[in-house]
């Protein structure tokens, strides 16, 4: 089904199009939101990738009481710079929740098939003149492994991290006492080596219940360092100062591994781009303000980048 948005008067016809989008997988369907501008001339057009988790094409996780819109954001700033953009509800998410299969099913490497799949439905229309990639969190590596093996035109990270997720998830257990830190090496050790824990504690189920491990299995396989280096497009990496999820570091070790990256640090951006104060229960009440908007300098170097790579 086509929207029709912004209507101009009855000469200029519609500024845009909104069209809700699907692929089928070996899991079933998922569906996306296709916004584009209404021009007979070639645009580019982004696939948007959203983070870990139950978030959703918009940059809404489930787990949230409230929304922030982010990669809705996104997509509608591109769209007033003449850009095109693609973004979907992961398996199991959202519209998508029927191709989830079960937890113990998914594999992160299906992310990245999916990914892929979208870029070919992308090639498959002559309205574009380029396809990126914008990979958010999680999607930043999965769309770091589709633009290698989808030969796309550009790709941008936004709050991506730079090392394997073992090492990060470690990071992010720092302050949990030693004796739950010293588990979590054990089970990860483990999980790297491919093998599954049993009798997890209740208190670390959250992320090591058996259910979940064969994801982190396939997830921590991959390094991001590694990942990047091999791209042969132009990328750029962006990252927030205050992202209390993935520290700026993490941009730092992305942009040194690829000697060809454009590195922007924000300078009070957090890990839903927008402007946060630095006290941390102030900065994740801008998870579930929709109302805020992107911070300024993101939507400016998006415009700016893409339109110079025309």
């Amino acid at each position: 089904m086509s929207i029709l948005l912004g209507c101009g008067n009855d000469d200029d016809g519609p500024v845009s199009f909104e069209e809700e989008v699907s692929i089928t997988t070996t899991a079933g369907e998922i569906f996306g939101t296709l916004l584009r501008p209404n021009t007979s001339t070639q645009v580019p057009v982004v696939l948007i990738i959203s983070g870990s988790g139950p978030t959703d094409r918009d940059g809404n996780s489930a787990s949230l009481p409230g929304k922030n819109n982010s990669l809705r954001m996104v997509a509608d700033e591109l769209l007033l710079s003449n850009v095109a953009s693609l973004r979907y509800d992961k398996r199991g998410v959202g519209a998508s929740r029927e191709a989830g299969n079960t937890e113990a099913g998914l594999i992160f490497n299906d992310y990245v098939t999916d990914a892929i799949s979208w870029v070919k439905e992308l090639k498959k229309s002559d309205h574009y003149s380029s396809i990126g990639i914008i990979g958010h969190s999680e999607g930043s590596l999965i769309g770091m492994l589709a633009a290698s093996s989808s030969e796309v035109d550009f790709f941008i990270s936004l709050a991506g991290a730079g090392v394997p997720a073992d090492e990060l998830l470690l990071a992010q257990l720092k302050g949990f006492d030693q004796g739950v830190i010293e588990y979590s090496e054990f089970v990860l050790a483990e999980l790297r080596k491919g093998n599954s824990v049993s009798d997890v504690p209740s208190s670390l189920e959250f992320i090591f219940r058996e259910s979940a491990q064969p994801y982190l299995i396939s997830w921590i396989q991959f390094d991001p360092s590694i990942e990047i280096s091999g791209l042969n497009m132009p990328v750029a990496v962006i990252h927030g100062t205050r992202d209390i999820q993935i520290p700026t570091e993490q941009a730092n070790i992305l942009a040194e591994s690829n000697a060809n990256a454009d590195l922007l640090i924000i300078d009070g951006m957090n890990h839903v781009l927008k402007d946060a104060p630095e006290d941390r229960n102030q900065n994740l009440l801008t998870y579930i303000d929709e109302d805020l908007p992107l911070t300024i300098e993101l939507s400016t170097f998006l415009k700016d980048y893409i339109d110079q790579l025309r």
